[in-house]
């Protein structure tokens, strides 16, 4: 170190000069910062501590410790030597102490400013009105055919994907289907027209199932006249649930047409009422930002041994029932409640061997909503902090070796009894069709690259918004753009 009035270099002590490290002092600092009760004696622990650790530390520069301090601060080790590690956590819970309000404070922030970045996102990645309407004018069309191919039979088009579920982007496919008259369940274009502009406003709920017209009429009434409004791409018809792909020519929108795809009517309906369940609008936000997350990193797509954006959303959806945001719609005590609230028992509805029971009523569930939102009998957590605990939640604290997802329990499903589950893979149960597992499509037989990806992913998400909330408020647009980058 220079002197400053004598210009001359302070020689370096002598080895043999320095003094034996104080362990015994530096116990017995430990064990006074069990007795501190105030934020003076809780600053002379911190100075004695700060003494005997550099007798055994490298640490004995002001500068170092600042960072030290910066670091436990923040929640990082990274300025900590290793020799330091049994020290820390006293270390860190007294500092934490000691700077509580400034903590506080710095982490309100952090949250306010991340919660921000993810909604701004998630506005610009949701569909607009405008693009609502056109998706609505499109399956307008489509019921027009249908109607003129059908006359006097009762089949109507109805929607379900994230158009119906009200999580489509301005890109997203419009999945309609083909239903007759019996069972209440499916969600017509006029249904989801006022619930895109407003979450939670009254709808009516009609239409369902019965045996659609054959496929090669309906392609040519499609096609039929010119110009043409729709183009068939492919045509599949000897599969479990065939589908017409077509493009909607005017607006460039593909859409997936199916047969019989009754479930996923129903999928729609549940995932749309828990859209529309929290009064705080977290749930769209979310599940837009964790799909334009997966999209991005490349493990959205069932086909490549990944995951399907309904089990993105289904995984959103059991976090935020987890998190006390959501309840669980399927659950009996719930839909018991709802049968006392209308006076009478629910209709019972079957498809395909399935008895699909669960609580869309919105009237009810609105009442349900301000009864917890008046009660505080469930989480005000924000976007942000939802968003990290998302991915921490998925990356390090759900047991994917003993447990699956499951929505309708609202909590973790034993894989023990699972037929659908395989050993070592993920595991998503289907709301509806119990036995079905979302993640078959990462592969079998140990074969399981898609999830280890995942996993990868799950874990680097989780790394990236940590880091991002410990660098403060200014940092967050860029890590947000890091998580969502490709």
């Amino acid at each position: 170190m220079a002197d400053a009035s004598s210009g001359h270099e302070e020689a370096p002590p002598d080895e043999d000069s320095v003094g034996p490290p104080d362990f015994a002092g530096l116990t017995e600092a430990m064990r006074q910062l069990g007795s501190v009760k105030d934020e003076a004696s809780g600053l002379a622990c911190l100075s004695r501590l700060r003494e005997c650790l550099a007798s055994v530390t490298a640490i004995s520069d002001e500068a170092l410790w600042e960072a030290a301090f910066d670091g436990l601060v923040a929640g990082s080790i990274a300025a900590v030597p290793s020799e330091a590690a049994p020290l820390y956590a006293a270390l860190k819970k007294l500092t934490i102490k000691l700077h509580a309000n400034k903590l506080k404070k710095t982490v309100r922030d952090v949250d306010a400013s991340l919660t921000k970045a993810a909604m701004d996102i998630a506005r610009m990645a949701l569909a607009t009105p405008e693009r609502v309407d056109e998706y609505l004018a499109i399956a307008a069309e489509l019921q027009a055919v249908a109607r003129r191919l059908c006359r006097g039979s009762g089949h109507r088009v109805a929607l379900y994907g994230s158009v119906a579920t009200g999580l489509a982007s301005a890109t997203s496919d419009l999945d309609c289907v083909f239903v007759g008259s019996g069972a209440r369940a499916s969600m017509t274009a006029d249904d989801v027209r006022d619930e895109a502009r407003e979450r939670g406003g009254k709808s009516r709920r009609r239409g369902v199932f019965a045996a659609p017209p054959p496929m090669k009429n309906l392609e040519r009434e499609l096609t039929k006249g010119s110009p043409t409004a729709f183009r068939v791409v492919e045509a599949i018809g000897f599969a479990r649930i065939p589908i017409l792909r077509l493009v909607h020519t005017p607006t460039k929108t593909d859409i997936d047409l199916s047969f019989n795809s009754v479930v996923g009517v129903h999928n729609s309906r549940l995932l749309h009422s828990y859209v529309c369940f929290d009064m705080l609008n977290r749930v769209a936000p979310l599940v837009t930002l964790v799909k334009r997350w997966a999209k991005a990193r490349r493990i959205n797509d069932s086909s490549r041994d990944t995951l399907s954006s309904f089990a993105y959303t289904l995984m959103v959806v059991f976090f935020l029932q987890q998190r006390g945001v959501l309840p669980n719609l399927q659950a009996p005590g719930l839909l018991r409640a709802y049968e006392r609230w209308r006076g009478a028992p629910m209709p019972a509805v079957t498809v395909h061997g399935f008895k699909l029971r669960y609580c869309a009523d919105e009237e009810f569930l609105g009442k349900l909503a301000e009864f917890r939102l008046e009660s505080r009998r469930f989480s005000t957590e924000s976007i942000g902090s939802l968003l990290l605990g998302f991915f921490t939640y998925y990356a390090s604290v759900f047991d994917w070796e003993q447990h699956a997802v499951s929505v309708r329990l609202g909590r973790p499903r034993p894989r023990k009894g699972w037929e659908a589950g395989v050993r070592g893979r993920m595991g998503i149960e289907d709301p509806f069709e119990n036995e079905r597992d979302l993640c078959a499509t990462l592969g079998k037989n140990g074969r399981l690259r898609g999830q280890e990806r995942i996993f990868s992913e799950l874990g680097r998400a989780r790394d990236i918004l940590m880091r991002g909330m410990s660098g403060g408020a200014g940092e967050l647009g860029a890590v947000l753009e890091e998580l969502l980058g490709k």
